[in-house]
């Protein structure tokens, strides 16, 4: 893993998302640990990864398809979460949406981010 890399990753998400940014984070799955982040504590990087490790488990024991890439959370007051979903991290980015639209996260920012992460590691 590539520190200043994966730091890296994280002011590209502020760059790309400016104002619409209020939380970002990229957290190991086995321990709620962040590698990096922004504007975010250490009780909201745990639950993230709780979260994902539920989802995870959950759909892998029912016939339901195991959990993709990423998944989508719309939140109260226009912010929603979208969590991508690596091997051993889960990076999550807590938006503003009347900043920014679902359709720019999918299409334009998340591509960059997940190239960005996968160089990283």
């Amino acid at each position: 893993m590539k520190i200043a890399a994966v730091n890296a990753c994280i002011d590209g998400v502020k760059r790309n998302l400016g104002e619409a940014l209020l939380t970002t984070t990229i957290v190991g799955l086995q321990d709620g640990q962040a590698i990096a982040r922004y504007n975010t504590t250490p009780k909201l990087e745990a639950i993230v990864a709780q979260i994902t490790t539920f989802y995870q488990n959950v759909l892998k024991n029912t016939e339901i398809r195991k959990l993709g890439e990423y998944y989508f959370i719309q939140l109260d007051n226009n912010t929603a979460g979208v969590f991508i979903v690596f091997d051993n991290y889960v990076w999550s980015v807590i938006f503003d949406t009347t900043k920014t639209t679902m359709g720019m996260m999918l299409n334009v920012y998340m591509p960059d981010m997940i190239a960005e992460f996968e160089t990283a590691m």
